[in-house]
């Protein structure tokens, strides 16, 4: 997936596990218990997003944004840094 935009979007529980995703942005919506599980993120914003329970758990980040979101639940695997 590239070059998107997800705005006021409601994506509960959805699974993207394994995404390969590039220049992706999602602003104001909900991804609550949405599931990143062994994805490849690149350069993907997640913008006053609400990111309770959402799993990014084997997954590879770069330069992923997390501005004004809720990802204090959020599920990350030990060595994942989180950048605001």
């Amino acid at each position: 997936m590239e070059d998107c935009d997800w705005t006021g979007s409601d994506l509960l529980h959805v699974n993207f596990n394994a995404l390969e995703a590039s220049r992706i942005k999602f602003s104001e919506s909900d991804l609550y218990f949405t599931r990143f599980i062994g994805s490849r993120l690149d350069q993907v914003a997640f913008i006053d997003c609400n990111l309770k329970k959402v799993q990014f758990t084997g997954s590879w980040l770069n330069e992923v944004n997390f501005k004004y979101s809720n990802y204090e639940e959020a599920e990350f695997d030990p060595v994942t840094e989180v950048r605001e």
